[in-house]
């Protein structure tokens, strides 16, 4: 049997007895796992979908004593977006924008989970998208996770709670205190 999409469906490719069929099994919805991850946004409308964003299903970070992640460039500001869809421009304007190594974004960027390897630091949207869907999602933590979205001001950076949905900022440098990241990536559909 083969497993394969065909626009936005799941069909698998069944034998019957000689005889081959295609069996839709699974469209596309929040929650599922798809394109490596579990589905938090969807683009377009059923079921013409075009694309959308998954979240990984495991954290590429949880660091269990310090130092812990950082988000990096202490003093520098990048110009991150909160919106949703930014997170892989930000991931990239921080790698670019910040020597120091390893930060959240760096770890993002080397993740790979379910054969894929584009892989970003969520926006503050995007993080609030997890936090949505939070019940759908397997292995979230209790400790903050970082965005790639800064603070009101360049020495700060947001982090998000799944449980309680707090939203707060730390120091971009900050080290002490506990922090995971959970990356996510975009699809595209054909």
């Amino acid at each position: 049997m083969q497993t394969v999409y065909i626009g936005s469906t799941l069909v698998n490719d069944v034998m019957l007895g000689s005889q081959r069929m295609d069996v839709i099994t699974n469209p596309l919805y929040i929650g599922a796992f798809a394109y490596g991850g579990i589905i938090i946004k969807l683009d377009g409308t059923y079921p013409k979908y075009t694309g959308g964003i998954v979240v990984a299903l495991d954290d590429a970070s949880t660091p269990t004593s310090p130092p812990y992640t950082i988000f990096g460039c202490s003093g520098t500001t990048i110009g991150t977006s909160a919106a949703v869809g930014s997170g892989g421009t930000n991931t990239a304007a921080i790698l670019a924008g910040c020597a120091t190594r390893p930060i959240a974004a760096s770890i993002a960027d080397a993740f790979t989970s379910a054969g894929y390897s584009d892989w970003v630091l969520p926006s503050e949207g995007e993080m609030d998208l997890i936090n949505t869907n939070y019940t759908l999602i397997p292995n979230l933590g209790n400790a903050p996770y970082c965005t790639s979205t800064e603070g009101t001001t360049v020495s700060t950076q947001f982090r998000k709670r799944y449980i309680n949905s707090i939203a707060f900022s730390f120091s971009k440098s900050d080290s002490t205190n506990a922090t995971s990241v959970r990356c996510i990536r975009y699809f595209t559909i054909p």
